[in-house]
């Protein structure tokens, strides 16, 4: 028979008990009939009941035996499984004490609410904590009090989700009252017998931390040491570029003071006028890199806005240079700021004009193409884009170049020939209009620049040309310029034209002039910068809160301010970009105020 867990001593004796009566009884019942049945002797039946009682008893004895023998050896077997499990859980809790004893990590276990129920011998070592000190206490306490939402929120996390193990970086309060960086692993063993609560395991990593804040104040060192060489850079480009333009119009103006009989006064007076575009031209292209050009975007079509620049190009590369342009059968549209776009085809004709000291053969090239991402260019974007291709047969570039060449200041050109803003200039021009720009170069034969933007089915009206002689009015003007000599210089153009202007240095004197004429003005041409507290656009919006048909024209070298608006409308606020022409200023103001508000 079998023993179950439930068998006592008593039961076992019992059972030892009943099968020893069972058996006897047995043996003594149909013994006794058997031998009286077959012996009828007396003396015959003596002698059988002598030999029947002692074969019982030799019967009886080895059931015994088997029966006490078999018991002792399920007690036995009992009693060393017994050992075997004892034996088992010391180790594993030598096991334990040993893990937790030599681990450099401190092994943590917390109840449903927090508190510490368990605490590694490396607490001591690390904060300087015995058990004792924080046992049953919310040890959330000792956290940095900027770390103690987060590392609470990772508690919860365990709790809600026993299946994921949670990381979480804090502070941690040493006993002597200073912080250590330590990292935690968290798991939910609520559910664990053998555990019953959250076990954390917990590492010290400040010099972790302090590693990475010196290699982040390295790194920051490091960008601004290669801020401050690019800026010498810029610096010694912008100043070559400059002085040669200050030398042009130094020794013209020379030349205009002390005259002699073959002066030609016109051509003295055009190469200032070529100095002043080049200095103009130079200014944009700083500014158009930094972004702080307001932006003017119109639908324009690309194989207008370039059929208008190759004039202007076949004289820029040289004649030992062959251009030809290629057209897209049909109109491509993109809406874009028209002045930037043109710096952009100016700034890579030029790039491969360099590329081709010794002549070659330019192509640029207009067309709508649909294009998907690839592995060579995962920049691209799925979708139908404009397109602008401009090629060349130079020298190329050198593939450890390639990957720099949009870089800002980054130039292959020799010392002073050049800022390193062109391609700059060009990747920022391109990125603001929500595009990209691809190089396919090999060193030895030429380079290609693939400009990609966003296409539109917008027409687009060219603009009118300025006129050679610009048309003038009878309408007021109230002129506001912080700088004297551009203020005067513009007071003495729209006088010469007709107009009846008035002038104010500042805002504040702006708003002073215009109530001494009673508001009596049709245009507001105001500078954007000025001292005094008020800018241009503050004193066109109080202005235009007493007369809201008032017409307005900012002028700007640059505009942080009129950036944030987005795209200027120009039919609310008309921007003129300084330096101007007298022809620009009159064909700008002849249009601000024959256009309708709207």
């Amino acid at each position: 028979m079998p023993s179950s867990p439930a068998d006592t001593p008593s039961r076992q004796s019992f059972r030892i008990a009943a099968s020893y009566g069972i058996v006897a009884s047995g043996w003594i019942l149909f013994s006794d009939q058997a031998v009286a049945w077959y012996f009828t002797d007396p003396h015959a039946l003596t002698i059988a009941a002598m030999i029947k009682g002692w074969f019982f008893v030799l019967v009886t004895g080895a059931v015994l035996f088997l029966l006490v023998r078999r018991q002792l050896r399920k007690v036995s077997e009992t009693a060393k499984a017994q050992q075997l499990a004892e034996a088992a859980v010391h180790r594993s809790e030598e096991r334990f004490r040993a893990l937790t004893t030599l681990s450099p990590d401190i092994i943590s276990i917390f109840d449903r609410e927090g508190h510490l129920t368990f605490n590694s011998a490396a607490a001591l070592k690390i904060h300087g904590y015995r058990e004792e000190d924080v046992l049953g206490q919310k040890t959330f306490n000792l956290v940095h009090p900027d770390d103690r939402d987060s590392i609470q929120a990772a508690f919860a996390e365990a709790l809600r989700d026993p299946t994921k193990t949670v990381l979480a970086r804090y502070r941690y309060r040493n006993a002597d009252g200073s912080y250590r960086w330590m990292e935690a692993l968290g798991s939910n063993q609520l559910d664990n017998p053998d555990i019953q609560g959250i076990i954390s395991i917990s590492r010290d990593i400040s010099q972790q931390v302090r590693a990475e804040d010196e290699r982040r104040a390295m790194q920051e060192q490091l960008l601004q040491a290669q801020k401050m060489e690019a800026i010498g850079q810029l610096a010694g480009g912008v100043a070559h570029d400059f002085n040669n333009i200050l030398t042009v119009i130094s020794l013209n103006l020379e030349t205009l003071k002390n005259p002699d009989p073959d002066t030609n006064v016109g051509n003295v007076a055009a190469e200032i006028e070529a100095a002043t575009q080049r200095a103009t031209a130079l200014t944009r292209q700083l500014l158009l890199f930094a972004r702080r050009q307001a932006v003017q975007k119109r639908p324009i079509d690309l194989n207008q806005l370039i059929g208008r620049l190759l004039a202007m190009l076949r004289r820029l590369i040289g004649e030992n240079i062959a251009m030809e342009f290629l057209p897209s059968p049909q109109p491509v549209w993109v809406h874009a700021d028209a002045g930037m776009l043109e710096q952009v085809i100016v700034n890579l004709a030029v790039n491969a004009r360099d590329a081709m000291p010794h002549g070659g053969r330019l192509v640029i090239a207009v067309s709508l193409q649909q294009f998907e991402p690839t592995p060579a260019h995962p920049t691209r974007r799925p979708g139908s884009f404009a397109c602008v291709s401009v090629e060349d047969n130079g020298c190329g570039i050198e593939p450890a170049a390639q990957g720099r060449i949009f870089e800002p200041f980054y130039t292959t050109k020799k010392e002073g020939k050049g800022t390193g803003l062109g391609l700059a200039t060009v990747f920022g021009i391109v990125e603001q209009h929500e595009g990209w720009i691809e190089l396919e170069s090999t060193v030895g034969h030429g380079a290609t620049f693939r400009v990609a933007l966003p296409s539109s089915d917008k027409g687009f009206a060219p603009p009118a040309p300025i006129q050679a002689q610009p048309a003038g009015g009878q309408e007021s003007i109230l002129v506001v310029e912080d700088d004297n000599t551009i203020r005067l210089l513009c007071m003495r153009v729209l006088r010469r034209l007709g107009y009846r202007a008035a002038e104010a240095s500042q805002g504040n004197e702006a708003l002073e002039v215009w109530q001494q004429h009673q508001g009596a003005f049709d245009l507001l041409l105001t500078d954007m910068i000025m001292p005094g507290g008020l800018s241009g656009l503050d004193v066109a919006h109080r202005l235009r809160t007493e007369k809201p048909e008032l017409k307005v024209i900012v002028m700007s070298g640059y505009s942080l301010e009129l950036k944030q608006l987005g795209n200027i409308d120009t039919k609310e606020i008309a921007y003129l970009a300084k330096p101007f022409t007298p022809a620009a200023l009159a064909q700008s103001i002849r249009l601000a105020l024959t256009q309708p508000r709207q």
